[in-house]
């Protein structure tokens, strides 16, 4: 299953750059966060509803992709997923989630490649702040440097397999994201 997923902290520009694909008439697959119906609950207590909220996202994840027929783009990527586990999970929740995830790259293997969205924990905290979600406000920028490592030690120790390309939305204007742009980030991965 041919796909590109777009991989990238909380904040990091994810859907926005998806959104753009729509202009060459590429398939988006957009996370639909709103279902995940653990979310409040986990940014009130992490430690207590982090097991559900993971296992969910990647489930809800895995669903999506595994229902697409033709190549996609989606503002989400079973790469960042892991690195969330990883950053909010005891081991032994992260083993048994860790079972579920193999479970899941057997049925539809691992994205050929990803867009890797990079940008500064002070722009991060910015964008969540002028989004103004209500269970977002309580992020910490520790929490974000942990996702960014986690990010990070995943795509280059776990998974270093997958080909990446990185962009810093804070050097990239939104702008920018053309149709030649975003066909050459199509064309230079599928090679």
């Amino acid at each position: 299953m041919k796909r590109l997923e777009i991989c990238g902290n909380i904040a990091s520009g994810k859907t926005t750059i998806v959104q753009s694909f729509k202009k060459i008439a590429v398939d988006v697959i957009f996370e639909d966060f709103g279902n995940i119906v653990f979310l409040n609950d986990f940014y009130k207590n992490s430690q207590k509803f982090a097991f559900e909220t993971e296992l969910a996202f990647t489930l809800q994840h895995y669903y999506q992709l595994k229902t697409s027929k033709k190549f996609t783009v989606s503002d989400f990527s079973l790469i960042t997923d892991y690195a969330f586990a990883l950053t909010t999970l005891s081991q032994s929740e992260f083993n048994a989630y860790k079972e579920v995830f193999e479970v899941i790259i057997e049925k539809i293997g691992l994205p050929q490649y990803v867009i890797k969205l990079e940008t500064s924990i002070e722009e991060q905290l910015s964008r969540i702040k002028r989004r103004n979600r209500a269970n977002e406000l309580s992020i910490t920028e520790e929490y974000l440097r942990k996702i960014n490592n986690n990010i990070e030690y995943v795509l280059t120790n776990i998974f270093n397999t997958i080909k990446v390309v990185t962009i810093n939305t804070e050097e990239i204007d939104l702008s920018q994201y053309d149709e030649s742009f975003l066909k050459n980030l199509i064309r230079e991965k599928a090679k």
